[in-house]
């Protein structure tokens, strides 16, 4: 997860990390609902009704290609608030704690893979490499 001003640097990492590795990345993205049956598996939670964590996630998960978005919401230690479109796995973690929302961004993010889509984009792939220490 990004969580401070991107430098040039960092975009020279990224963009070395997708030249240096697109030829063998192949589409990897698991589903919305094997996401979320990776979280539920992966963290102690309290299943909650939050709407406009409900709404926030709905917005992002059409702008990324969901018809009928279905949301489930989490609170994970207390703070933490997670939300997961189950069709098209796009999800998103919020608290003030950023420490413990970038560990738990970055795990789903990892675990979700990478679409075609995804493939194209220097910066995510190249932010996936990272976290997977390429």
């Amino acid at each position: 997860m990004i969580t401070s001003k991107v430098t040039k640097n960092d975009l020279k990492i990224w963009k070395a990390l997708f030249e240096n590795n697109r030829e063998r990345l192949v589409e990897n993205r698991i589903s919305g609902n094997d996401l979320n049956e990776y979280f539920c598996s992966n963290y102690v939670y309290n299943q909650v009704d939050i709407p406009e964590l409900t709404e926030a996630v709905t917005c992002n998960a059409r702008e990324n290609g969901s018809n009928t978005p279905l949301i489930r919401t989490y609170v994970v230690h207390g703070n933490v608030y997670v939300g997961i479109d189950l069709e098209t796995g796009f999800f998103h973690v919020e608290s003030e704690d950023v420490k413990v929302v970038a560990q738990i961004w970055d795990d789903l993010f990892i675990s979700r893979g990478l679409s075609k889509k995804d493939l194209d984009n220097y910066v995510i792939v190249g932010q996936y490499l990272s976290l997977l220490k390429y």
